[in-house]
């Protein structure tokens, strides 16, 4: 259980990484 749960913050953490700024740029134009 810890282990997934880790598993899943990283892929969070992960995933927020590579869309905060995608989303950043998208919303200039």
């Amino acid at each position: 259980m810890p282990k997934m749960s880790r598993l899943a913050i990283d892929a969070h953490n992960h995933f927020i990484t590579f869309v905060g700024p995608v989303f950043s740029v998208a919303s200039i134009p």
